[in-house]
């Protein structure tokens, strides 16, 4: 009999995968708000501010980041639309988005360019490394250099679950309950599992 402990986990692909060893301990480096806000306002319209926001204000992963295309922004209706579920954003982040489209269909000269992420300098969709090194020195930049990519998407979670219920974040943000429960609940006032 194997006394080695395992611990299950949904991969990337939704299979569900056992690995040895002890599970560990489910770390969120939140960000300084203030820091945040901040460098949002330094990064205007650059891939980094795309970005930054993507995942901070409406906690989209990296992979969703990279493929989320301009048919998926609903700006009349404050959406966007993801294979898997619709988050809202808010009137600000939409004129926001509007502006960062037309500004870069206009430099990029691309109609045809759907992605709202796009590298200047292969003039084609930004690789999941490139977002990750981009968002990495903006946040060295403002001192968070302990705050990962992942960290915003929590963050954004986090904020989510202190104002709303369970099923709207797990529906908003396409994680199960028990899953937001278990990694979630720990940073929340009490009472509130």
């Amino acid at each position: 009999m194997n006394d080695r402990p395992y611990w299950f986990y949904f991969a990337p692909d939704g299979e569900i995968r056992a690995q040895e060893g002890h599970m560990q301990e489910y770390l969120v480096n939140r960000p300084d708000e203030a820091t945040m806000e901040r460098l949002l306002n330094i990064h205007t319209v650059d891939v980094a501010g795309v970005v930054l926001r993507l995942a901070w204000q409406v906690g989209l992963l990296r992979d969703e980041i990279t493929n989320l295309t301009w048919d998926q922004v609903d700006f009349e209706s404050f959406q966007i639309h993801l294979p898997d579920r619709t988050v809202p954003i808010g009137e600000t982040l939409a004129d926001y988005l509007r502006t960062v489209h037309k500004r870069w269909t206009f430099v990029i000269g691309d109609p045809a360019n759907n992605y709202v992420v796009w590298s200047d300098r292969y003039h084609k969709q930004m690789q999941p490394q490139a977002i990750s090194r981009i968002v990495r020195k903006a946040l060295d930049e403002g001192g968070q250099t302990e705050v990962r990519l992942i960290d915003l998407r929590h963050d954004y979670v986090i904020r989510q679950l202190e104002r709303y219920d369970w099923a709207y974040v797990a529906r908003i943000t396409g994680t199960e309950i028990r899953s937001l429960q278990l990694h979630f609940a720990q940073h929340l006032p009490d009472g509130k599992a």
